[in-house]
């Protein structure tokens, strides 16, 4: 990806192109709902996106999985 993410963050973003909201995202994490939230804020700042679906369209075309 063209801006770096951290561990976290890709851990995300695999699981968030799988299709899992943020509910089951956490608890795979076992972090809280409140801080899977402004971590993917954080993604979509950084890679200028406004929805979950630009989200998973980047990662589709990074082959990220």
């Amino acid at each position: 990806m063209e801006r770096i993410l951290t561990t976290r963050e890709i851990e995300l973003v695999r699981r968030t192109a799988t299709g899992l909201r943020n509910r089951a995202i956490s608890e795979r994490l076992n972090i809280s709902e409140g801080t899977v939230k402004p971590h993917l804020h954080h993604i979509h700042e950084k890679f200028h996106m406004r929805s979950q679906v630009e989200l998973i369209v980047l990662c589709e075309q990074k082959d990220i999985n």
